[in-house]
């Protein structure tokens, strides 16, 4: 009698179980990518460890600034080594570098945790939606609806909790609580492992040179333009040079038999206005983000917890209705939201104003 295809696949697990697992795996992955609480900590960690607004800034930063550089390289590591493989190597990494910003006696070790956490979410980050389009294929836009909203409901608690934290225990537990959430989506994605995806570019080369260029270039730039404020754009001008080596990433691609990047990509217009809406949209929201939890504590005089409320109202409607545009985006294209969506988000900002 020849079995049905929902049954298991030989460790008791059906390919539905193993698709739900995987996407479970990826939403607590992301979450630990994504979440904001130490927004509402800063100013506590200033405190506690000393560190001016410079360096306070350079705490959220160095976490961006990793996770920048080491995009592309960590989405060519996913597709050449293994997507799955690639993400639980960044959730146990996460983990780890948790562990090390909670025992941070001082800023050098904090910021050297947060670099290794920025590190990981690259491998989080881009790891969880390439392996959920894999597996999920022509229902990609559900599943990638859920993930957003599951990333929204695990990082819905994370600014109020965060908060909590900061105002009755100590800033160390916004990295602790990492922990079980990494150890979590490890094992999730494990007992997932079963689910069929597309077939991974496994035979392809990692070419190592241009993504040691890619990252040093994007790295650098990245800095220049955060210390550029701070120092003026002749102080910084060497990062600017340095980073030059980007165009050095870009000659040498061109050329290479298995680029990182593939420039022909940016010859379809969409994917390249796709890119620079992306880069926008999330430049504005960490941005206003960061500077609007430190207003509430250091002007208004808000408490770190009803900072972190403050967060709340946005998640919850990203909560409730990603899921519900991700099944329109199936039906009806994604460039209807890809304009409305920067439009309302621009509206709700001018209205803080």
């Amino acid at each position: 009698m020849k079995p049905h295809p929902a049954l298991t696949r030989g460790d008791g697990l059906s390919e539905e179980t193993c698709r739900r697992l995987t996407l479970a795996a990826t939403v607590l992955g992301s979450s630990m990518a994504y979440v904001t609480a130490i927004n509402v900590a800063v100013p506590a960690i200033g405190a506690d460890l000393d560190i001016d607004l410079g360096g306070q800034q350079w705490v959220i930063l160095s976490y961006s600034l990793a996770l920048a550089s080491l995009y592309l390289v960590a989405g060519a590591l996913g597709d050449r080594l293994g997507r799955r493989k690639m993400f639980m190597i960044g959730a146990t990494t996460f983990a780890f570098a948790s562990a090390l910003g909670g025992i941070a006696p001082n800023a050098v070790v904090l910021i050297v945790a947060r670099v290794l956490q920025g590190a990981a979410g690259a491998l989080l980050t881009t790891g969880s939606l390439s392996l959920l389009r894999a597996t999920f294929a022509e229902e990609s836009g559900r599943a990638i609806g859920i993930w957003t909203a599951g990333t929204g409901a695990v990082s819905l608690a994370g600014p109020p909790l965060g908060g909590a934290l900061v105002e009755w225990a100590s800033w160390r537990w916004i990295f602790y609580v990492n922990l079980p959430l990494a150890l979590g989506a490890v094992y999730l994605a494990w007992l997932g492992r079963r689910a069929k995806t597309r077939r991974e570019a496994a035979a392809a080369r990692l070419d190592v040179l241009g993504a040691a260029l890619v990252a040093l270039g994007l790295g650098f730039v990245t800095y220049g333009i955060v210390q550029a404020g701070e120092e003026g754009f002749a102080a910084i001008a060497w990062a600017f040079a340095v980073g030059g080596v980007a165009l050095a990433f870009a000659a040498r691609e061109l050329r290479a038999r298995d680029p990182l990047l593939p420039f022909f990509l940016f010859r379809n217009h969409d994917f390249t206005l796709v890119n620079v809406a992306t880069l926008l949209i999330y430049s504005a929201l960490a941005g206003s983000t960061f500077f609007l939890v430190l207003f509430l504590q250091s002007v208004v005089g808000y408490t770190a917890f009803e900072a972190g409320l403050l967060l709340l109202p946005s998640t919850v409607v990203m909560l409730a209705l990603a899921p519900r545009f991700g099944r329109l985006a199936d039906r009806l294209g994604a460039r209807l939201f890809l304009v409305a969506g920067p439009l309302v988000m621009a509206s709700g900002i001018l209205l803080w104003l």
